[in-house]
């Protein structure tokens, strides 16, 4: 693979794949744009477990916006998956939230009984709201992972503030 790989590239033959249950992608690229990761969750809606290796980014604001945030965000993947995936159980991602996360109010709100989430999300500040927003996307999560390297134990004390048991990975 050359530098100038995309995973959507590389993975697109296996979107035809419809009945998959688990996928794990660990590939030496390292970023993936939200709507590759969106088509995956649409094109594989009988996943039971999703690991995806290669970070998740959203687009930069675009100069002369005004500094707004892109009209996709890094957190629309979780929500793609509660509503294209109601099989979920697993989900581990890594995403880089380079913006503010979006209003609890535009979140739609979910019944996924998704089980465990395995998060690496660099850029959050806002522990609280994200917390409540993964709550609105997988209410019935039992587990949360968070790695050590993103914003562990002020975003746990937030989840189980919240009701929800959230613990540092090992890496």
């Amino acid at each position: 693979m050359d530098n100038q790989t995309t995973l959507i590239e590389v993975i697109r033959p296996l979107l035809e794949l419809r009945l998959l249950e688990e996928v794990s992608i660990f590939l030496p690229i390292p970023t993936v744009e939200v709507d590759e990761v969106q088509s995956f969750a649409i094109s594989w809606p009988n996943l039971k477990a999703f690991r995806l290796g290669p970070v998740v980014q959203a687009p930069q604001p675009i100069i002369g916006t005004g500094g707004r945030p892109p009209p996709v965000n890094a957190i629309d993947c979780l929500s793609t998956f509660a509503r294209a995936c109601p099989n979920l159980i697993t989900l581990e991602i890594r995403m880089d939230q380079n913006s503010h996360l979006p209003c609890l109010s535009s979140i739609q709100p979910s019944s996924h009984e998704l089980q465990t989430l395995e998060l690496d999300i660099v850029g959050v500040r806002e522990y609280l709201a994200l917390a409540r927003i993964l709550c609105r996307i997988f209410p019935l999560v039992q587990d949360v992972k968070v790695h050590p390297n993103s914003m562990c134990s002020a975003f746990i004390q937030q989840l189980q503030g919240i009701g929800i048991q959230g613990r540092q990975a090992v890496s």
